[in-house]
């Protein structure tokens, strides 16, 4: 009889210590997704504890109410809950970018109600959400995700302050949108006009919608030439060629490249640093002496050493060699503007490395010239920002990164995706390869942070 009501207690025991497990698993989740823990009425509590729900599957069910849905070309999720598992996750997605601000000069205080700097953090957390697309698709196209948001309050000012310290009003009949100005100067915008251009929505996110891309203004430069300017345009590439991204990252205002000096590498290694978590240099100087340019008047396309960098980079680059950062205005009373704009291209291509005026008006393309972290060489053309987006979407590293990024999340642990061995045992290693290997065949970034909740990382 003694040795039944052991065996009675120890069963028990562990149903009981198999729910204690769950609940603090759960707990876990939801301080990591929702930045609390979870009510006594949490009905996802009440299945756990009446044993309904495993260990594995709480968190799962959690994460599953974030799952968008379309109604009337709106993706939203159900509930309340979900849509604030979608707002804390695109603030993880925003903190992967350096660059958090489009307000860069006394003059482009107003950016940041044009584009929105959440856009490639929306597009990430609109990919895992939503069941029809792949990871892949990330990088690739011209779709872009708008947020739509509400607020009680009325949208009266803009979000950044003015050169004085001011915000300025958005919509007011002394402070309107204006294009051009100072006409046949060096810095000629054009003749002056004023437009009404679609903003930023504020207040609290409620799901997403497909921009139609089509929101555009046209100035006349000197000789009475048209450039239209479309606003809401990606260049392609997904997250890599989205106006917000790019405008983020591009350098060099007002000035064309020129395959030497004026580049847009600032755009192009946060591509690999944030993307694929590499910081340059990843070739060795024997590796890119083949891309010296001995008769180019900079120095550092000279050097073997500065090549390890800029082979790269200006590679990659050039594939938007067309693009030139423009400003829409000087008044500073009115609002005016930053946009990229795509100058016409040829058929004859222009190498880097060799100053030329016209290198920005010569054949769109340039190379993927990289080595990852198994140590393979990559020597490849590309002819468009969907080359590069699909490059970086077939490759290890972004894999690799892209798993480390959520492993901290989930668990706090710091990973090195060159030499993981560093704070992870023998152990966590296999583990964390097994995670972005999975990941890599899958193509599912809901299932990525899935199998890390489910994996010995997350439970220790």
């Amino acid at each position: 009889m003694k040795n039944v009501s052991i065996k009675i207690y120890m069963i028990l025991f562990i149903l009981m210590s198999s729910d204690a497990n769950a609940q603090l698993i759960y707990n876990k989740c939801h301080l990591v997704f929702l930045k609390s823990r979870p009510s006594l009425d949490d009905s996802i509590v009440k299945e756990i504890e009446s044993g309904k729900l495993e260990e594995k599957e709480a968190c799962l069910k959690l994460l599953d109410k974030a799952k968008l849905y379309e109604k009337k070309g709106i993706f939203e999720p159900t509930s309340k809950t979900g849509l604030k598992i979608i707002e804390n996750l695109a603030k993880f997605h925003r903190s992967w970018f350096s660059k958090y601000n489009l307000n860069l000069n006394t003059a482009d205080h107003a950016n940041t109600d044009l584009y929105d700097i959440y856009e490639a953090a929306y597009l990430l957390t609109f990919n895992m959400f939503n069941s029809q697309k792949n990871f892949s698709d990330i990088f690739m196209g011209a779709e872009r995700i708008i947020a739509k948001r509400k607020t009680k309050e009325k949208e009266t000012y803009l979000q950044d302050k003015d050169i004085w310290g001011k915000r300025q009003r958005r919509w007011s009949e002394e402070s309107l949108w204006k294009v051009g100005s100072i006409d046949n100067d060096v810095y000629d915008f054009g003749p002056e006009y004023f437009w009404k251009p679609k903003l930023v929505e504020l207040g609290k996110i409620y799901g997403f919608k497909l921009s139609d891309g089509k929101e555009n203004f046209q100035v006349k430069t000197i000789g009475n030439k048209k450039k239209k300017f479309f606003i809401n345009k990606s260049l392609g590439g997904g997250l890599l060629g989205s106006p917000s991204y790019v405008l983020a990252y591009a350098d060099h205002i007002l000035k064309k490249n020129d395959g030497v000096k004026y580049f847009q590498r600032r755009w192009a290694n946060s591509i690999f640093e944030e993307l694929m978590c590499r910081n340059l240099p990843v070739l060795k100087e024997a590796e890119v002496e083949k891309y010296i340019v001995k008769e180019s008047t900079e120095t550092f396309f000279k050097k073997t050493n500065c090549m390890s960098c800029h082979a790269t980079l200006d590679n990659a680059a050039a594939v938007i060699r067309n693009v030139s950062l423009e400003v829409m205005g000087d008044d500073l009373v009115h609002k005016t503007n930053k946009a990229i704009f795509e100058n016409d291209s040829n058929e004859k291509y222009m190498k880097i490395g060799v100053k030329n005026e016209k290198f920005y008006s010569s054949k769109v393309g340039g190379w993927v010239v990289y080595k990852d972290t198994d140590n393979k060489l990559y020597e490849k053309r590309i002819e468009s920002l969907d080359d590069l987006g699909s490059f970086v979407s077939s490759n290890i590293d972004t894999y690799k990164c892209m798993t480390k990024k959520y492993i901290y999340l989930l668990t706090g642990r710091k990973i090195s995706i060159e030499k993981p061995g560093i704070n992870m045992s023998a152990k966590e290693i296999k583990i964390y390869e097994q995670l972005y290997k999975d990941f890599y065949l899958r193509r599912d970034l809901l299932e990525l942070v899935k199998s890390i909740i489910t994996s010995e990382l997350f439970r220790e």
